[in-house]
């Protein structure tokens, strides 16, 4: 049965740095844990570096391309029935969706959701929002 694993936490708190060492050893080998806003700056200086000079402009270019490219992984992951990990932001109801996705495939029988808060992660197993 494959999982999906969520790490979360506010900006700094080390998802990136530290948030993947806390996940099962299979998934640190085998995944890599989608992280958008790595992927949101790297593209965003990619438009800068080829001369792209209108700073809203590539900041909204950028978050569609993280936003398509996490949409795409999401799906593949679903219709493969593969193991997926990613960091996000539970800030609204809305970011619940992709879990819920997950879970009517039956990913989150054994899911984990890391939060982490200063670099001290926090297991949050069967985790709903209310």
């Amino acid at each position: 049965m494959p999982n999906l694993h969520i790490i979360t936490g506010s900006n700094g708190a080390g998802k990136s740095s530290v948030g993947p060492s806390y996940l099962p050893e299979t998934i640190q080998t085998n995944c890599t844990v989608f992280d958008g806003d790595k992927l949101f700056m790297e593209k965003k200086n990619a438009l800068w570096a080829a001369g792209s000079r209108a700073i809203k402009e590539n900041k909204k270019i950028a978050n569609k391309e993280v936003t398509d490219e996490f949409d795409r992984l999401v799906s593949n992951a679903l219709k493969e029935g593969i193991d997926f990990a990613y960091e996000g932001h539970f800030t609204n109801d809305a970011t619940w969706d992709v879990p819920k996705r997950f879970k009517e495939q039956g990913f989150l029988d054994s899911h984990d959701i890391f939060r982490i808060t200063r670099y001290r992660p926090i297991r949050i197993k069967g985790c709903e929002p209310s």
